[in-house]
């Protein structure tokens, strides 16, 4: 039930799982009063995978005629399944969300490609909604974008991703595609693209000229949705983006801009990791299902030292184990040689995983512990080598997104959906207690702050401080305001952090010393740089949805 002070109104809404998408069916009476819509839940900062694919609405919601007023489940289904079946000519509702037997309501190659990438027909009366309100997210937007351009029908050459999402209707987002723009917001005549017959990028990504923000705010332009965490090494620091684009900028240099960038060509969500001088980039391709492990140089002049494709797509960040490469693609744990790429051993795991592993070194060898994002699968503990050595489960943990935490040799942290934290010993391979931390999910990995606390940003957007070794103990919380996603970064004791509406955050001491607002949703973890070569600043960098990474200069003594 949705309570709304501003319509002294109520809605009663239902969530249900129909072919693996997730539906809404709302109180029609209240739900479109309140604005039941999801463009506002994206514009509330609500992450993509926590919007339902569509939202219908009925009156009343049905309930059991039995057990105190409970939801009818099977009747709920039947709704949206004929909800479904007017979304498509051929009225099957087994065919609601499948590419392959969607209708076009007309021939138009526009509302084809759209079709065929939301997975449902669009009509002609569908014309006055948005790309998101069709059932598209940034993710979608990219594929979209890319098929744009293969078929050639793309004219606009500024055209984005971010573009396509903020779209307001689909008359509107063919204007955007047909048109292009002089810079000085004059729109020129179109100028037709070649059609490209081959997988390679339609346009080769062209570094852009840094934007200076504000005199403490600088942004570097991507190809798309910049979701893996900026690495720094050195005094360089790299971004990657989901558009498959990686550069890197020198931050005793930052005013001659972009020094180094490589197009993989790849989708890239997981982290960056360095080993060997190298610079270890992992990608996936969703429409083949394969991923890419890639070892670039650091300079990223040159073409990569090797790259291995694997099947499945790779979404977690690796990890070094032994000098060995971990990376999961689906549900395949691949051990990989840093040197020449080379697959040594590969298991295969009950489940896939998204959530980066935690690593325990004791006697000179190393365990690495994976948990997974399904039910009732547990985690597995996988020995040197990359031989599995048990899998552990746990009769309430749910399914896991976020990184698993090492607090030392006998404890990690382990985080889940249903808002569970849980501490497992590698050493008995037992967990050793749970505790209901909220009662939201947790998709934000822990951190740890001094020797006794660790941090855990939730869905809620409370950042809590617990002891590491007491859960329940909560030292202090902060409310953000909005949904944590990202996993926050302990400096000199101090906590910053990150949120989908776009908040930065500085916690000191239990208390938010510092805040800064981006114009994008952010779901990269927060990286901070504090070294000389900033002339004694502190440098906040962060990758968001509006396909830029974000560099905020602090001086040290700042609160």
């Amino acid at each position: 039930v949705y309570n709304s002070p501003q319509h002294d109104s109520e809605c009663h809404a239902v969530a249900c799982i129909v072919n693996e998408e997730v539906y809404m069916l709302a109180d029609a009476i209240h739900g479109e009063k309140l604005n039941f819509r999801r463009d506002t839940m994206r514009r509330a900062g609500t992450p993509w995978n926590l919007i339902p694919s569509k939202i219908f609405f009925h009156t009343p919601i049905p309930t059991s005629k039995t057990g105190a007023g409970k939801v009818d489940r099977t009747r709920v289904k039947q709704i949206i399944q004929e909800h479904l079946c007017r979304l498509n000519d051929d009225g099957d509702p087994q065919k609601g969300t499948s590419s392959s037997n969607s209708k076009v309501g007309c021939t138009d190659q526009f509302l084809t490609i759209l079709s065929e990438v939301l997975r449902l027909t669009v009509k002609d009366d569908g014309m006055s909604l948005s790309f998101v309100e069709l059932g598209g997210d940034s993710a979608l937007a990219i594929t979209l974008l890319y098929k744009f351009n293969v078929e050639g029908i793309c004219q606009n050459e500024e055209l984005t991703a971010k573009d396509i999402v903020e779209s307001e209707s689909l008359p509107s987002l063919r204007k955007m595609l047909l048109s292009r723009n002089d810079g000085e917001g004059n729109t020129k005549s179109p100028k037709r693209r070649r059609k490209i017959e081959n997988t390679t990028p339609a346009v080769p990504f062209t570094p852009r000229p840094i934007k200076l923000i504000s005199k403490h705010h600088i942004a570097v332009d991507f190809k798309a949705c910049v979701d893996a965490a900026p690495l720094i090494h050195g005094s360089a620091i790299y971004g990657a983006c989901q558009g498959g684009v990686i550069q890197r900028l020198l931050l005793d240099d930052v005013d001659n801009g972009v020094c180094g960038c490589y197009d993989l060509g790849w989708k890239i969500q997981a982290n960056m990791i360095v080993i060997d001088e190298s610079l270890i980039v992992c990608g996936y391709n969703p429409d083949r299902y394969m991923g890419l492990v890639a070892a670039l140089d650091l300079a990223l002049e040159k073409t990569p030292k090797w790259t291995t494709e694997v099947a499945g797509t790779v979404k977690s960040t690796p990890v070094i184990v032994d000098g060995r490469i971990y990376a999961v693609s689906g549900k395949t744990l691949n051990v990989i040689n840093p040197t020449d790429g080379t697959c040594i051993v590969t298991q295969e795991f009950p489940s896939e995983t998204e959530a980066k592993p935690a690593v325990i070194t004791r006697y000179g060898s190393s365990t690495a512990i994976f948990a997974f994002s399904d039910w009732h699968v547990g985690v597995a503990i996988v020995k040197q080598g990359g031989t599995i050595m048990k899998f552990i489960s746990h009769s309430s943990l749910a399914p896991v997104y976020a990184d698993l935490l090492t607090i030392d040799q006998n404890h990690v942290l382990i985080c889940d959906i249903c808002g569970f934290c849980y501490d497992l010993n590698p050493e008995t391979m037992k967990f050793t207690s749970s505790t209901k931390l909220t009662t939201k999910p947790i998709f934000s990995g822990p951190t740890m702050l001094k020797d006794d606390h660790i941090v855990i940003g939730c869905h809620d957007g409370v950042l809590r401080c617990i002891d590491k070794m007491d859960f329940a103990n909560t030292h202090w919380k902060v409310d953000a305001q909005a949904v944590i996603y990202a996993r926050s970064r302990v400096v000199d004791n101090r906590v910053f952090a990150c949120t989908t509406a776009g908040d930065l955050l500085q916690i000191g001491d239990g208390k938010c010393v510092w805040r800064y607002m981006l114009d994008a949703e952010i779901w990269s973890d927060i990286t901070v740089y504090d070294e000389k070569a900033t002339g004694g600043k502190r440098v906040v960098a962060v990758g968001a949805r509006d396909s830029r990474l974000h560099l905020i200069y602090l001086h040290k003594d700042e609160g």
